[in-house]
């Protein structure tokens, strides 16, 4: 098994991917179940190294188990309501989720006593984001990060100690144009016909993107 890395992804609902081969082919597998199951339930996968994933489902055809032929064992468990509330991966490490009554995770436990935690705003959107970690048998909270939105419920804002985060959206389409991390820009254009990009630039320098007839990219520089 290859080292793990936990990354949080950026839409901050709480799933966690882990950057390993066998870990990723997972969520990707999750993230893409209901084009697979329009076919039927998908019932293995070959990696790249040989290794073959066999896919598990429970009685409602919700994935509930990944097993590996090298023998590691990726489990899913689920509350009523279809939520997963319990995971444990590859490795033996289990994490555990709570949400609330809208269906919302709003917690994650880690092994080690870390929490992560998540709070939304009446209209649903999330505002702000808790890192809890286990000192003296308390948890103590060690990082925030906050988050606003425009009037099209769009992410303008996102700031912790580390960082801030800062997007621009175009008044018409609502698509993004400018991105700043912490005062550096990222700027993009767009084909306000087709929705596609056309250029993005960064410290001087723009990266141009041309298409063929059908909407693949045909060149850049």
């Amino acid at each position: 098994m290859h080292p793990l890395e936990l990354v949080l992804l950026p839409e901050a609902v709480g799933l966690v991917t882990v950057r390993d081969q066998h870990q990723t082919a997972v969520h990707d597998l999750h993230r893409d179940r209901a084009a697979n199951l329009k076919a039927g339930s998908l019932t293995e996968v070959e990696l790249p190294d040989g290794t073959t994933l066999h896919f598990g489902y429970d009685k409602l055809t919700r994935l509930s188990s990944v097993t590996a032929s090298t023998g590691e064992v990726y489990r899913y468990e689920r509350d009523a309501a279809g939520q997963i509330i319990r995971e444990t991966d590859f490795t033996g490490r289990t994490l555990e989720y709570q949400y609330d009554k809208l269906g919302r995770r709003v917690l994650t436990q880690y092994p080690d006593g870390q929490q992560l935690r998540w709070h939304y705003s009446a209209a649903g959107l999330l505002v702000r984001q808790e890192s809890w970690q286990p000192e003296e048998n308390q948890r103590v909270l060690k990082d925030t990060t906050t988050y606003a939105y425009n009037k099209r419920h769009q992410l303008v804002k996102a700031t912790n100690a580390d960082a801030v985060v800062e997007y621009e959206y175009d008044n018409t389409t609502g698509l993004l144009t400018c991105e700043r991390i912490n005062g550096r820009e990222i700027t993009r254009k767009w084909d306000n016909l087709t929705g596609r990009p056309v250029s993005e630039s960064v410290d001087g320098h723009t990266l141009h993107f041309g298409y063929n007839p059908m909407p693949t990219v045909r060149w850049n520089k």
